[in-house]
């Protein structure tokens, strides 16, 4: 293998973008269980339009999900799907009901000027109409008067994919997500990053709420005026909100505040974990329908040594599939027991089995190998441990313990809080992946007791 073979295997394992759209074909491998097939169903213009929330830790694979959602949309339906990401344009630990109203209402406008005929296109004065909105509120509501929205850059810079497109994102989105795979450096599209002049603090107050609701009520306008424009049905889908990780934020946007379950078409919203497991938040099934989406399960919850045939196979074809797409006989790059390693120590994440290659290549590459030794997974797997337990103290320690003994989440107010925070950093996951299974969690296979080597493990 030379440099620049393994250079070009390394480009087409980036952790953190999704799977490109013009990759779908080639990438993506449903996942034990079909769930953008089931999430169709849920969806599909033939039922009553529903607000759901798509829950699970970050890293399980829910964006590449939801862009093979988007295609499938298309493809049985004929469908209008708006997908965005939220992380693209806001700083969404600290997101609010206002940005993303808006930021949907601008998605959806933008989509269908690109996928409607010129003589079917949306009226600019409903998008006006919205932004005169916000910038009224803001200018009423803070101390903010010179607030202002260009609404040119804006649609410039905002990162949409159609179902339509799934070949291609929105105009210039086309490089939000799609990289460019064989061994050349990725050109990136730059989003524009919008700030609504809101916070928290100004959306939860009682006087602004008539404000935000006419926000909604002009978001409905835009969700009509498109619809009346063709005959294809409009779905949304939201992602990045399940990176939201403060709960008195996540309680504003999806319990407090009704907001989020006023458009009047299908949504889907990728949302957190806490969602589905919090005590608190359990009254958000009262306004919207909470779907799981967790880790790939590899082995049962109470037999370690058993493992789950359907977990290793999605996850060796997770990486193989991107191997060939390449024109690399996948065991020429990496033999199934060193794979086999490897998605042990990724827990089922599939973005951390999709960092495990990337940097085992590195390694390959830096020894002068020709295949993916079991030496350069060992080093792989080892940095990915030292940054697991870098979060670590006692206590914590503590925490995973008990999780890993009980396989649930860990309660008290100390002891719960560190849990939750776990939860969120991904070194304790949660699996459920059938429906005869209850929701579970351990700790991640990369943290060993002892570095992994070639001797023993």
């Amino acid at each position: 293998m030379t440099p620049q073979q393994w250079a070009a295997i390394s480009n087409a394992f980036l952790p953190f973008d999704p799977v490109p759209p013009n990759k779908l074909d080639q990438w993506f491998v449903e996942r034990p269980g079909g769930a953008f097939k089931s999430l169709a169903r849920r969806l599909s213009p033939d039922r009553s339009p529903q607000r759901y929330i798509l829950v699970g830790q970050p890293a399980s694979g829910k964006s590449s999900e939801l862009i093979k959602l988007a295609a499938e949309l298309r493809t049985q339906h004929n469908a209008l799907v708006v997908l965005f990401d939220m992380t693209d344009h806001i700083d969404v630990e600290r997101a609010n009901p206002v940005e993303v109203l808006f930021l949907m209402g601008a998605a959806i406008f933008k989509a269908a000027a690109q996928e409607l005929p010129p003589n079917a296109q949306p009226a600019p004065a409903l998008l006006q109409k919205l932004k005169v909105g916000l910038e009224t509120l803001v200018h009423e509501r803070t101390e903010n008067k010179e607030y202002g929205i260009d609404l040119a850059k804006l649609l410039g810079g905002l990162a949409v994919i159609t179902g339509t497109a799934l070949g291609g994102p929105v105009g210039a989105a086309a490089a939000a997500t799609a990289s460019t795979i064989m061994g050349t450096i990725a050109e990136k599209f730059i989003p524009f990053r919008f700030t609504s002049g809101t916070d928290i603090q100004v959306v939860r107050r009682l006087e602004v709420e008539p404000q935000v609701e006419q926000l909604v009520d002009v978001l409905n306008e835009i969700i009509g005026d498109v619809e009346s424009r063709t005959d294809r049905p409009l779905i949304l889908l939201v992602d990045g909100l399940d990176k939201l990780r403060d709960a008195d934020v996540i309680s504003l946007n999806f319990l407090e505040k009704k907001f989020l379950n006023g458009p009047r078409c299908r949504v889907l919203y990728a949302g957190p974990l806490d969602l589905y497991y919090s005590p608190k938040l359990g009254a958000v099934r009262n306004s919207f329908q909470v779907l799981p989406f967790s880790h790939i399960k590899l082995h049962d919850r109470d037999n370690a040594q058993k493992m789950e045939k359907g977990g290793y196979d999605f996850m060796r074809a997770v990486v193989v599939e991107r191997l060939k797409s390449l024109g690399f006989t996948p065991d020429t790059v990496i033999t199934e027991n060193v794979l086999d390693t490897l998605i042990t120590g990724s827990g089922g994440v599939v973005r951390d089995l999709i960092r495990l290659v990337q940097s085992a290549t590195l390694h390959a590459d830096v020894a002068g190998e020709h295949h993916i030794t079991p030496r350069a997974a060992y080093k792989a797997l080892n940095e990915l441990r030292r940054q697991l337990l870098a979060q670590m103290d006692p206590d914590y320690h503590a925490v995973l313990r008990t999780v890993r003994e009980t396989h649930d989440r860990v309660g008290g107010e100390q002891a719960g809080e560190r849990c939750d925070q776990l939860l969120r950093n991904g070194v304790v996951l949660s699996y459920i992946n059938d429906l005869n299974d209850d929701i579970w969690y351990d700790g991640h296979t990369a943290l060993t007791e002892h570095p992994w080597k070639e001797s023993g493990l």
